[in-house]
């Protein structure tokens, strides 16, 4: 399978931050054409100092996920016959801050270098359902690179 660095789909918005002396305030979901968001769920992930939490895959639900606090690496990559095309997007509270949008059938991966925690803001346009399977096989062996190149060294 070849490796190739273009757009899997998944999309990042930068975002306005408000500085403020007692705490600044950072957007992330605004519903910019009044179209009514499709969020279902919003939580919040962890994301340990110095790990990587490896590849998810969803087959119907979109995310968009913001950092709270800390950075991270995020890297989307989606399978179209036999390449894979890939995206690395680094985000952050500081100079980075914005929403990335991952849509359904992208396997994504968070990278933390840092050595503090970072926490990520997720709201989903569906309601995560354990029962259902959301991932896919996602040990491949180009999928496997990918992190050995871009992940913790």
């Amino acid at each position: 399978m070849k490796e190739i660095q273009g757009s899997t789909g998944a999309k990042f918005n930068k975002r306005s931050r408000v500085n403020n002396l007692l705490g600044d305030l950072r957007h992330v979901l605004i519903d910019e054409n009044s179209s009514g968001l499709n969020i279902s769920e919003i939580y919040f992930s962890e994301v340990n100092p110095k790990s990587i939490k490896t590849w998810k895959f969803h087959r119907k639900q979109t995310q968009n996920i913001s950092v709270a606090y800390g950075n991270i690496r995020i890297i989307c990559a989606k399978v179209i016959g036999e390449n894979l095309l890939f995206e690395i997007f680094e985000i952050d509270t500081k100079s980075h801050h914005g929403v990335l949008t991952i849509p359904p059938e992208i396997y994504y991966t968070f990278i933390n270098f840092s050595d503090t925690i970072t926490v990520l803001f997720n709201g989903t346009d569906t309601v995560h359902d354990p029962s259902k399977k959301y991932s896919e096989d996602s040990n491949s062996k180009s999928l496997m690179n990918l992190i050995n190149i871009y992940g913790l060294q």
